[in-house]
């Protein structure tokens, strides 16, 4: 399976490809954990669920909790907290 990272796939590189070079230094394992984590399907995911909301508009609803700027808002801000409790609380969500 091949998987991708945001920055690489901005750039038009995969891993592989970058890989191909040789690094300056010896890479973080912990670092390579979190880029081998990061798949086109988890990408499709995230983007088919903003998709979900119909608009992200910022005068669409922001009291909804299915559709417009809020409801997409408060998914965000959710999925942020998982990240935040997965760290130990080292990131903080406001």
């Amino acid at each position: 399976m091949r998987r991708f990272s945001p920055l690489l796939l901005a750039l038009g590189l995969s891993v592989p490809a970058l890989a191909q070079t040789k690094p300056a230094t010896t890479p973080n394992p912990l670092i390579l954990k979190m880029v081998e984590e990061i798949s086109e399907k988890n990408l499709r995911d995230d983007i088919d669920k903003l998709v979900s909301f119909g608009t992200r508009h910022t005068l669409s609803d922001t009291k909804s909790k299915k559709r417009g700027i809020g409801a997409s808002r408060n998914w965000v801000e959710g999925e942020f907290r998982k990240y935040s409790k997965a760290s130990g609380g080292r990131l903080k969500v406001e």
